[in-house]
């Protein structure tokens, strides 16, 4: 059988278009110095500067990943944090727990416009550095692929992030297509689409959540929320004994807009373990009083 190579120096499996499939190939050349991937003919290590040239070959003529039905290996997971810490921003993680290994991924993502507006995806803090890489398909859908090196770990839990301006304070919807998986091999393997994501919408008004846990020892979290306002607002989280006696000030001051976590370690002010029993938690406003009860055992 005879092999035809392509006229396109990025198709680097030579059937006729630059598409996601060469994408993987890409990542698996790219720190290296095969001179395949050495498409500015450097000379040298394959870089940030053929992956530049690499993603504007990728056009009209690549491939799109579809959002179809087709059965594919299931295992992908879209989360988002069920208490954001800011309301501007949406952020929602890619995790991978099939098989086999994956060391690169492409998919659509779907939302509405008016909703949301994509500002990029980034690695998770701590992780090894990915290639990433996406385009816009249409008001509300984005292209987008990632891959780690032939050298470099696969992934698993640790997938990139995407990252959205919130445009819209109510609930809304992400979506995820079928995707294509790259585990090293000549081929790329089908995903199965995971399950939509429904971004809660922001409270209106001050919440204090139950403690967690509880009961509790040594510690718990408490979490609040603070909603947007005109005017920023004090806020004072208090501890008091079933007596009404003033046990701990956890915060008294101004805090931004979005949720936030305080840890109680089961101490007074003076940094002593208090006894065990039920203690009071109050979130205190300049327009709202929330009293919520939590149980330390020793």
């Amino acid at each position: 059988m005879v092999r035809v190579r392509s006229p396109l120096p990025t198709d680097l499996n030579d059937d006729g278009i630059v598409d996601i499939d060469d994408f993987f190939a890409f990542a698996d050349l790219y720190g290296t110095t095969d001179a395949r991937g050495d498409f500015n003919n450097s000379g040298g290590i394959v870089d940030l500067d053929d992956f530049f040239f690499f993603a504007d070959t990728f056009g009209a003529s690549a491939r799109p990943v579809a959002l179809t039905n087709d059965s594919g290996l299931d295992g992908l997971i879209l989360s988002t944090e069920d208490r954001p810490s800011a309301t501007d921003f949406v952020e929602a993680t890619l995790r991978w727990t099939g098989e086999p290994p994956l060391r690169g991924l492409a998919t659509v993502v779907e939302f509405d416009p008016s909703q949301l507006r994509f500002m990029g995806v980034h690695d998770q803090p701590g992780t090894a550095a990915s290639l990433l890489w996406s385009r816009d398909l249409r008001p509300g859908s984005i292209e987008l692929a990632f891959a780690r090196g032939i050298d470099q770990e696969a992934f698993a839990l640790d997938m990139p992030t995407l990252r959205f301006e919130r445009l819209y304070p109510g609930a809304m919807t992400l979506r995820l297509g079928d995707a294509l998986g790259h585990a090293g091999t000549d081929r790329a393997l089908s995903i199965a689409a995971p399950e939509h994501v429904t971004v809660d919408a922001l409270p209106v008004e001050f919440v204090l959540y139950p403690a967690y846990p509880n009961p509790f020892n040594p510690e718990t979290t408490i979490s609040f929320f603070v909603p947007e306002t005109l005017e920023s607002q004090r806020v004072r989280v208090r501890i008091f004994d079933l007596l009404g006696q003033p046990i701990r000030t956890l915060v008294d001051e101004t805090r931004t807009a979005g949720h936030h976590g305080l840890v109680w370690r089961g101490r007074d002010e003076r940094a002593q373990p208090v006894a065990a029993g039920v203690y009071l938690i109050e979130l205190l406003t300049g327009t709202e009083r929330i009293v919520r009860k939590a149980l330390y055992l020793k």
